[in-house]
């Protein structure tokens, strides 16, 4: 008897909930995307060759574009800063919303908006609050 090879997971709750997030007045989910590694080099480590991986993996929100305070602007050398929201997420049993997030992107019309972990350079965690995405 063969093993199928992509056989789903059982549900898990609680994951599942955990997932749903406040975004400002709203709701949003965080899903985990993997993006292809731009340094797909050989190094050499120890004497050996080693390639580094090819996917990195990183975590975004998906919510509705009316949650935003205001919408980024629809410009595409929109400095990194404009994009940026203060303490906009927080998990669903907090009320005090204390992750800082970057919107990659937004659409009014369809009403969708897509936030991820802002940039290193902008958002100093000692100040600025809480900077990972939950889950």
């Amino acid at each position: 008897m063969e093993e199928e090879p992509h056989k789903k997971p059982p549900f898990d709750g609680e994951s599942a909930r955990r997932a749903v997030i406040t975004v400002g007045g709203g709701r949003g989910f965080v899903i985990q995307v993997a993006e292809p590694n731009p340094n797909q080099k050989e190094i050499r480590l120890m004497g050996k060759f080693r390639r580094p991986r090819r996917w990195i993996k990183s975590r975004v929100v998906v919510t509705a574009s009316h949650c935003l305070p205001h919408l980024p602007p629809a410009h595409p050398a929109a400095f990194r800063h404009e994009r940026t929201y203060q303490a906009l997420l927080s998990p669903l049993d907090e009320r005090i919303p204390l992750i800082t997030t970057e919107c990659l992107f937004a659409d009014p019309v369809a009403d969708i908006a897509v936030l991820s972990e802002p940039d290193d350079q902008i958002v100093d965690p000692m100040t600025d609050g809480v900077v990972s995405m939950p889950c």
